[in-house]
């Protein structure tokens, strides 16, 4: 123990003082290299820093817990003295790398000190050329300031020195021409004076900044002088004119450019004074106790503005420019003058009680003809109103409107045979005219959209309740007449693929499409939707008038007393003649709909509403269906009557197939080929569906009716009904001709099917029970595959047919019962 502690303390102190003579040696090699190159403090940094394993290299060195590691026991202190001799040759070695390092060193001292002056005084002088020019940099920075705020003082001299020569000769210009347009105003030489006032317009515009300057409020109004003077003594020359036709239209058409030049207000005041005049003429003929002002001479009013334009164009053409559109707005004012005097004698007759509904129609007639005319004669004509980019966009070529009012006109109208004729010549000129003509423009083309639709029509709005009345009355004496020649027989498609309807029906129809494409062109508010309520009216009627074609049945409370219903061909080819009219109305009330909601405002698009009637021939298609089902069972009712009578009880033998299956087969392929002929291919498959619906379940019936059934018996109907089964899977394809691919419906098959299980199981039963006892065993074992679910009621009519009593069936149910 003594010996382990003295090692122990003196290796303590081995260390310590090594680490402390390291530590020294390492603060002066540091001292010694800084100054001269930072490349080895790096290198010194990156050995200090570097990962090591050797524990004398730990910061937190502790010097016990690394002599008791080397030497944990007694047995260890054997080589003490070995690991002390090399801790000294370490610590040696140590030392004289350390004492090169400080020799190297300070040998190269005297460099660095060398070295760092030379760089201390290459860095002063560096600082002597940067104070220099930077002084110089400031000292050109004023004298740029000076130069620049000499050259944006002259800059700003030349510009307003440059204005104010401008300005001096524009004011110098302005005063010449107000001087000049003085002396021609009063000598009216409108062709020099126009160019003149558009230049004095453009400078006195160039001094709105100087009003305040007296030369220049001078000027300005004198400028107004001039203008004021100018457009009276054009209105005197006008007045003049129009008068006495004293004056040239050349000077006059002068004077409408300087009109043009002084601004819009001048020319709208001339235009409203040129059209009062025609309105004032145009009232005092037509006023409201004139002799022309009644609803019979409103044709009268077309023909005195036709002849007005006409008046226009040999006399003002010449004058007024064609941008002004003055043809345009004469025709605008004539329609809203019209319509007030329209409305008074339509409100002064309908309270006189003159109101006629046919003079009113006329009349109305007459005002859409003549707004459809105004609006194709300024639309696609006139070469200087409509822009050149709009003529040549699609959907707006001229000729097509001309040529959608040429296919609208009612040529029983001699009126619509005139406009005829103009339509024609007016499409032959568009289709001469140069494309060249089409694509000239000026500074004045503006694109024009006719107001005319309706600004006549809307003064009859409130009176059309009559036209509406006289429409319901048409209608009605149309589907009077209608029925009273109705024959109750069609002629169908040789192809058959379009089926018979009456001919009342597309003769009521035809009259229906006419009264709303008609209605349509007078309005499209309140009256459009009367008129659907005059439709759904009518079609109603019509409805019941084909229902009372309909034979009636008996067959409402089942197949008891006398239900049969017997037709003959044309009976029965009747009932498929309303069937297939009753599916016409039906769509047609839906397309009438859809036409309505297109025609009529957006605003009472909701209120149209035939869901009534379509409901109403819905039903109608039904009943007829359902009659004809009901006339093919009555054929079928004799073939049944005779199963349930034959001796399924005593049969000795099973033959091919019973007589009766023979009959059902030839009436229901008869039957299915006259119907799938006769009607459409839905109502074909609804008159197949609906009838294995209505026949199957009766089928069963009559075989539960049969009193007695023994096995030979039940394998004979057994056949039979798969016979039966087999053709009527087929009766959809029925009349299809062997060329035509087609197939029978996946539900129709899963459907007879299903209705056929009950009869199968019944009869499977019986006929392969050979014993009562056995009865209930084969029940067990067929019904989950044929009914799923198949209880006692199935058991209880099955021993039934075998002829059992009461008595008997007693315990046989009993042993189902325990069985299940």
């Amino acid at each position: 123990t003594h010996t382990h502690t003295h090692t122990h303390t003196h290796t303590t102190t081995t260390t310590t003082t090594t680490s402390n003579e390291l530590g020294a040696g390492t603060g002066s090699t540091k001292q010694l290299v800084t100054p001269r190159t930072n490349s080895s403090g790096r290198e010194l940094d990156e050995v200090l820093r570097s990962e090591s394993t050797n524990p004398l290299d730990d910061p937190n060195f502790n010097p016990v817990d690394y002599i008791n590691h080397y030497f944990p026991n007694e047995q260890s202190l054997q080589h003490i003295e070995q690991f002390s001799s090399t801790l000294k040759h370490n610590i040696k070695r140590l030392d004289e790398q350390i004492l090169s390092a400080v020799r190297q060193q300070s040998g190269s001292g005297s460099g660095v000190r060398d070295d760092l002056k030379h760089a201390r005084g290459a860095i002063t002088e560096l600082f002597a050329k940067m104070r220099d020019i930077k002084r110089k940099a400031e000292l050109t920075e004023v004298m740029v300031d000076e130069i620049c705020r000499d050259i944006k003082s002259l800059d700003t001299a030349k510009k307003h020195l440059t204005k104010t020569i401008t300005t001096l000769r524009r004011l110098q210009m302005l005063v010449n021409a107000v001087d000049r347009l003085e002396q021609m105003v009063p000598a009216r030489q409108y062709d020099l004076a126009a160019g003149l006032l558009g230049a004095v317009t453009m400078l006195v515009n160039n001094f709105d900044g100087y009003r305040d300057v007296p030369k220049i409020k001078e000027l300005r109004e004198r400028v107004g002088k001039i203008h004021h003077n100018l457009y009276e003594q054009i209105l005197s020359d006008f007045e003049k004119f129009v008068a006495h036709s004293s004056g040239s239209k050349e000077a006059l058409h002068h004077a409408c450019v300087c009109l043009d030049a002084i601004g819009h207000n001048a020319t709208n005041e001339l235009t409203s004074w040129f059209l009062e005049i025609h309105s004032t003429i145009y009232k005092k003929i037509f006023h409201l106790d004139a002799e022309h002002s009644s609803l019979n001479n409103t044709e009268r009013r077309f023909h005195w503005m036709r002849r007005q334009l006409k008046d226009y164009q040999d006399t003002y053409s010449d004058v007024f420019p064609a941008h002004w559109l003055l043809p345009q707005r004469l025709t605008e004012d004539f329609c809203s003058n019209t319509c007030a005097l329209l409305g008074e004698v339509l409100k002064q007759d309908q309270k006189d009680n003159k109101l006629d509904p046919t003079v009113l129609v006329d009349a109305l007639k007459n005002s859409i003809n003549f707004e459809q005319e105004m609006v194709v004669r300024f639309t696609p004509r006139g070469a200087r109103m409509i822009a050149h980019h709009i003529n040549t966009q699609p959907g707006n070529d001229p000729s097509a409107a001309l040529a959608e009012e040429l296919k609208n006109l009612d040529m029983s109208n001699p009126d619509s045979v005139r406009r005829k004729w103009q339509l024609l010549k007016e499409l032959k000129q568009l289709q001469d005219r140069p494309r060249d003509e089409a694509s000239e423009s000026s500074p004045h083309d503006v694109v024009y959209e006719p107001k005319f639709k309706g600004m006549i029509a809307a003064a009859f709005e409130p009176y059309l309740c009559l036209h509406t009345q006289v429409e319901e009355r048409k209608l009605q004496d149309t589907m009077d007449r209608a029925l009273r020649e109705e024959t109750w027989t069609c002629e169908g498609d040789p192809s058959g693929r379009i089926k018979p309807i009456l001919q009342s029906c597309a003769k009521i129809f035809r009259h229906i499409k006419e009264s709303l494409e008609q209605s349509a062109k007078f309005t499209n508010k309140e009256p459009l939707l009367a008129l659907s309520q005059v439709f759904r009216t009518a079609l109603a009627s019509y409805g019941h008038s084909l229902g009372r074609q309909l034979p009636r049945s008996n067959a409402a409370q089942g197949r008891t007393g006398n239900w049969q219903l017997v037709l003959n061909e044309n009976e029965e080819a009747l009932v498929c003649y309303v069937l297939n009219t009753a599916e016409y109305c039906y769509e047609m009330a839906g397309s009438l709909k859809k036409r309505f909601t297109e025609l009529i405002a957006q605003s009472l698009a909701e209120r149209i509403d035939f869901s009534k009637t379509e409901d109403d021939f819905a039903k109608l298609t039904d009943r007829a269906i359902r009659l004809l089902i009901l006339c093919a069972e009555s054929r079928i009712e004799p073939s049944l009557a005779i199963m349930m009578r034959m001796p399924w009880a005593t049969m000795s033998e099973v033959a091919d197939l019973s007589a009766f299956v023979d009959n059902i087969e030839t009436i229901l392929k008869q039957t299915a080929t006259y119907l799938r002929k006769m009607l459409n291919p839905v109502h074909f498959r609804s008159f197949c569906d609906k009838f294995v619906f209505s026949f199957i379940p009766w089928f069963l019936e009559c075989v539960h009716n049969c009193k007695r059934i023994s096995s030979n018996g039940a394998t004979q109907l057994w056949l039979d009904t798969q016979q039966l089964k087999k053709h009527i899977l087929q009766m959809p394809l029925s009349g299809v001709q062997p060329e035509v691919r087609t197939r029978v419906p996946e539900s129709y098959i899963n459907f007879v099917e299903k209705k056929f299980r009950e009869a199968e199981l019944i009869l499977k039963v019986i006929s392969q029970s050979a014993t009562n006892e056995m009865v209930v065993t084969t029940f067990m074992d067929l019904a989950p595959k044929l009914i799923p679910g198949a209880g006692e009621a199935y058991l209880a009519a099955i021993l039934q047919l075998k002829g059992l009593k009461p008595s008997e069936m007693t315990p046989l149910l009993a042993t189902f019962r325990g069985k299940k």
